[in-house]
């Protein structure tokens, strides 16, 4: 549930960015300073996203330690151990793979941070004004 959340929260965020952007190449390049205090937002959440991961893997790990004890005192728990240690060496566990999700979002956010960044030093150099008074305009020769 809590992952579900994460990631409609970082499609927002993400969505939100695309927005700003898309506004700002039609002109409006100061949004790309606000677009820029999104990501931030975002890594905050992916970092949040990561250590609830990591605390919920924790404690399922302790709750499945304290059901092995307790199955110990039934009979046939020993085979029942053997065939959940065969299933957990067969792949990834899916807390491991939910792991990665947050990372994901923190590797896209630092790239839309740096072509944020590139775009405002772009639209600040004034180099857009000789190729056709905006980034998007078509380029004209002078004269």
């Amino acid at each position: 549930m809590a992952s579900n959340v994460m990631v409609a929260v970082n499609a927002l965020l993400v969505a939100g960015i695309g927005t700003l952007v898309a506004k700002a190449a039609d002109g409006a390049w100061w949004l790309l300073l606000v677009a820029a205090l999104l990501p931030v937002a975002g890594i905050l959440v992916c970092v949040i996203w990561f250590v609830l991961i990591r605390t919920y893997e924790k404690m399922i790990k302790l709750r499945v330690g304290e059901l092995k004890q307790m199955e110990c005192l039934m009979d046939g728990c020993h085979e029942w151990h053997h065939l959940m240690e065969e299933f957990y060496k067969k792949g990834p566990s899916f807390s491991g793979v939910e792991q990665l999700l947050p990372w994901i979002f923190i590797v896209l956010y630092v790239a839309f941070t740096v072509a944020g960044a590139y775009l405002l030093g772009y639209s600040q150099c004034g180099w857009h004004l000789w190729v056709g008074g905006s980034p998007h305009s078509a380029r004209q020769a002078p004269g």
